[in-house]
């Protein structure tokens, strides 16, 4: 994995856990993001399709996708959760330019506790 990637990943996931400091699931301390749709391309670092989740919810997500399913599609609603399923369809890779365009923007959110 490219070191831009890998960054994407650290601040997506600081990220996360400054918007979500809870478990979207039990209430619990965040612990993990949890990406609703799998992490391919388009939807990796999309801020709709990933939430906060202690580890032992985000265990439980992976054991039982059927539940992560019903959960996920109740708290976004159809119209959203459609769309994150949609995106993790996507086999389109983001450029490298769109990457760093998606590493100023969390950036600046983190920084600016906007959108959080």
């Amino acid at each position: 994995m490219n070191k831009l990637k890998l960054e994407l990943d650290k601040l997506m996931s600081e990220y996360v856990l400054l918007r979500d400091p809870y478990c979207v699931i039990c209430g619990r301390p965040t612990t993990d993001p949890h990406h609703i749709c799998g992490r391919g391309n388009a939807v990796r670092w999309n801020r709709t399709c990933v939430k906060g989740v202690c580890r032992d919810c985000h265990r439980g997500l992976h054991d039982k996708p059927a539940f992560a399913k019903t959960i996920f599609r109740l708290m976004l609603g159809k119209e959203t959760y459609d769309f994150c399923v949609w995106l993790g369809t996507q086999p389109k890779p983001m450029t490298d330019k769109e990457m760093q365009e998606q590493k100023e923007l969390l950036t600046k959110l983190i920084k600016e506790g906007q959108d959080v």
